[in-house]
């Protein structure tokens, strides 16, 4: 009898054990994950530093651009929701093509200055622009030009570097 409450003990601490190690409150987050915080939700399964090949598997709506200049790729995607347009994405032509550029386009100044003030606060005073450090040892800077805000990260190898 003794045995069964020594065994009924064990099996409730590994229980608990594997409860409470699958808790995201003891699990590890990706770095990628901190440029959520600088991303619309709209795009937090891509990142920056993506290689183009996953990306196409993961996005929908793309139409690969003509690029008159020979060190990137684009590519646009129509998103028509949550006051996106759309966005263009650019991606380094060398090793594996990362994602290290993204023009989103509002349908208003007004919606891109409320998105901008929600998920980046205020920008530097002097230059106006926001750079924060992706958490993947390179840093981001994010400006806004006309109704679009665009997201750049200083990818080694990339032209923000």
């Amino acid at each position: 009898m003794r045995f069964f409450s020594i065994f009924k003990s064990l099996v409730a601490c590994i229980l608990l054990l594997s409860l409470v190690s699958s808790c995201a409150l003891f699990t590890r987050t990706p770095a990628r994950k901190a440029q959520h915080r600088y991303i619309p939700e709209e795009f937090h399964n891509i990142f920056l530093g993506m290689a183009m090949d996953n990306f196409i598997q993961i996005r929908e709506n793309l139409v690969l651009q003509e690029s008159f200049i020979d060190f990137r790729s684009v590519i646009t995607e129509n998103i028509n929701r949550n006051g996106i347009i759309g966005v263009t994405y650019y991606f380094d032509n060398d090793n594996q093509k990362p994602l290290y550029e993204m023009i989103i386009e509002y349908d208003s100044v007004n919606t891109r200055d409320n998105a901008t003030k929600k998920m980046l606060g205020k920008p530097d005073l002097e230059t106006g622009e926001w750079q924060f450090q992706s958490g993947e040892g390179f840093d981001i800077i994010a400006w806004e030009l006309d109704n679009k805000l665009v997201i750049a990260a200083k990818l080694p190898g990339t032209e923000w570097e």
